[in-house]
């Protein structure tokens, strides 16, 4: 019996040590007794991505897009989110060839374009309102609908994040200069794994 109390104290001491050192901190920019600027620089930096992707962090997942057949590809990077999780496995049983379309004649409709999944691929929505839009935003809306803005924009909508694609300074003229294919009198959008 003995043991277990003296056992008892001594966790007892060693927490109020422990909670002690970590209340030595009272700014943001100090760093508690034993704690290694390392590791505090990693969690400072873990905060600002997070902060810099709407509070959302990325899965480490990513799927290609290639602007038309002949375009440039660049590389979405998904969100950890169950609808990005969704697409990444549809899109791992077979590569989306989807027609492009814009909302030709509205406000802003030089900054976005929206691509159509077919009704088979079952995709979970988990809306937001979102009032911000930045080149390279990937969403979801019901039903089956992918969104991509290539210019910044602000626009109030309920979507579903779905990624960012890695852009570079070419992005919005790629995406412009997207051709028709003959025939269907669309521009292509292929997502791939």
């Amino acid at each position: 019996m003995k043991k277990i109390i003296s056992k008892i104290a001594a966790l007892s001491i060693l927490s109020t040590l422990v909670l002690s050192n970590i209340g030595c901190a009272n700014s943001v920019n100090q760093v508690p007794m034993g704690t290694s600027n390392n590791i505090v620089s990693s969690i400072t930096t873990e905060t600002t991505q997070i902060a810099k992707t709407g509070y959302e962090t990325f899965s480490g997942k990513t799927l290609n897009v290639k602007l038309g057949y002949e375009g440039k590809t660049y590389v979405l990077e998904l969100f950890n989110n169950q609808t990005a999780e969704d697409i990444y496995n549809h899109v791992s049983l077979a590569t989306w060839n989807l027609p492009i379309y814009e909302f030709s004649g509205y406000d802003n409709a030089d900054k976005y374009q929206y691509y159509d999944i077919p009704s088979r691929y079952k995709v979970t929505s988990n809306p937001e309102s979102i009032n911000i839009e930045q080149v390279g935003d990937v969403y979801y809306s019901e039903p089956n609908r992918m969104i991509m803005f290539f210019r910044n924009a602000e626009i109030p909508v309920n979507y579903t994040k779905v990624g960012k694609i890695k852009i570079d300074n070419d992005f919005t003229k790629n995406v412009e200069e997207n051709p028709t294919l003959q025939g269907w009198g669309n521009k292509m959008i292929i997502i791939s794994r």
